[in-house]
């Protein structure tokens, strides 16, 4: 039997490094993010993986056409990443650092769609997620792996003592989607 619920959302789009304060304080009911480390303080339902890729111009040759490529070997590069204010930021900087080597910011945004013109026009490269980096749909740019490239997670949250009938359906439809 085919399920019809209707069920009725207010979006809101929010930086990632205020969304857990947001749920905590109750300003929302439940969010949607990527974490790089186990939640515990809230209900979650995770449905997909992630890791980090290199994004450059196509027209560049990189790593000799191999496959994957070390962050060490980018050394000389300039780049151009996600700010602050993302929750992408950080994990690509600890990537540097395990790396030892000190990234050449050329620019910082929040923009993906800017982020992908930039280096399509050979601007810099870039350190995104796979599934941001295969929506950046460009003949001009390719997408290389990263070795050791830190993983999230995609899911959703809500505080765990929450209760209200509608985001309690939700929840229970969302978990049938959830990793195993």
């Amino acid at each position: 039997m085919a399920k019809n619920h209707q069920i009725n959302f207010k979006l809101t789009e929010t930086e990632g490094s205020v969304i857990f304060d947001k749920l905590k304080n109750e300003e929302t009911q439940i969010v949607f993010t990527r974490v790089f480390e186990e939640i515990t303080e809230f209900d979650s339902v995770l449905i997909d993986e992630d890791d980090f890729v290199l994004v450059s111009p196509s027209s560049r040759d990189i790593n000799n056409q191999e496959k994957y490529i070390d962050i060490s070997e980018l050394a000389n590069e300039s780049f151009i990443l996600l700010n602050e204010q993302t929750n992408l930021y950080k994990p690509v900087i600890n990537l540097f650092e395990k790396s030892g080597i000190t990234p050449d910011i050329f620019y910082k945004g929040n923009r993906f769609d800017l982020i992908s013109e930039m280096v399509a026009e050979g601007m810099g490269l870039s350190i995104v997620p796979r599934k941001i980096a295969e929506s950046m749909t460009s003949n001009k740019i390719k997408i290389i792996d990263i070795i050791d490239s830190p993983q999230s997670r995609l899911g959703f949250f809500k505080n765990k003592n929450f209760r209200q009938d509608n985001i309690d359906q939700f929840w229970n439809e969302i978990k049938e989607y959830e990793l195993q």
